[in-house]
């Protein structure tokens, strides 16, 4: 191999579009890459890529599907589509997906392949890996699963059109869970975000000596310029935040068309 490698990218939907800290950080994945690697990325998405600012254009290609329907599952069409790229995938040096949606069309390609472990959604069709909403799951099983979705829905009370939707994708993830387990060994290498993903996935049948732990990197683009002139906290002195919002017990993914 090169150095400069020829890389197929997958982002967590389209890149340079208002979305999810994935979208975001897809965004910036492209951008920094694309000055060391030639990429090529690959959008499977439902969102319309029109409304998004597409980031570095210089030695980037872009392949994109969009408006992709959410029926009969939007996920499973995510999947299909971007399966229909496998002979293109394959003349790429390295895959990366950054999308935890895709372990099962990285797991058919004949390349070094690399999938970024960013939610639970791989191990759980809910993708919040909490049993029945109040305890942390020990692992999947297609019953279990089709208990703990809607005993977790009527929990949330977030109104019956919530709940329907997010039960619907849930049950439809049931599937993909498990390819994703049966596959999780034909991956080259993960990314994990942080240390207690690779115990988590390990325990519940994931190579965890592939996974490599590189927290999200610092960009200066979130820093907030002091236009107070306020001067900056002394070293040592305590430091007082507020935060107005609200703490929510589950973090789960209802609408996983952004995964």
């Amino acid at each position: 191999m090169s150095e400069r490698l020829d890389v197929g990218f997958v982002p967590a939907e389209c890149p340079g579009a208002a979305g999810t800290g994935a979208v975001r950080t897809s965004t910036l994945l492209i951008e920094r890459l694309s000055n060391y690697h030639d990429l090529t990325v690959y959008v499977s998405s439902q969102m319309d890529a029109s409304s998004a600012d597409l980031p570095a254009e210089d030695r980037v290609e872009y392949v994109i599907h969009d408006k992709l329907p959410k029926l009969p599952h939007p996920l499973t069409n995510k999947i299909e589509t971007l399966r229909e790229e496998s002979h293109a995938l394959n003349q790429h040096e390295l895959v990366h997906s950054y999308s935890s949606a895709f372990i099962p069309v990285l797991a058919d390609l004949d390349v070094p392949t690399l999938s970024t472990i960013n939610s639970y959604l791989p191990v759980c069709p809910k993708a919040d890996m909490m049993y029945h909403g109040e305890q942390k799951c020990s692992g999947p099983g297609r019953v279990k699963c089709a208990n703990c979705i809607p005993a977790t829905a009527l929990k949330r009370r977030q109104g019956l059109d919530e709940e329907l939707r997010g039960g619907y994708v849930a049950l439809g993830q049931i599937g993909f869970v498990h390819e994703s387990l049966d596959r999780s060994w034909d991956i080259d290498a993960y990314h994990a975000l942080s240390p207690h993903l690779v115990e988590d996935f390990g325990k519940i049948g994931f190579p965890d000596e592939r996974i490599e732990v590189i927290p999200h990197f610092y960009d200066e683009t979130f820093e907030v310029e002091n236009t107070e002139g306020r001067s900056k906290p002394e070293a040592g002195r305590a430091v007082k935040l507020l935060y107005v919002g609200a703490l929510q017990d589950i973090k789960e993914c209802t609408c996983s068309y952004a995964v």
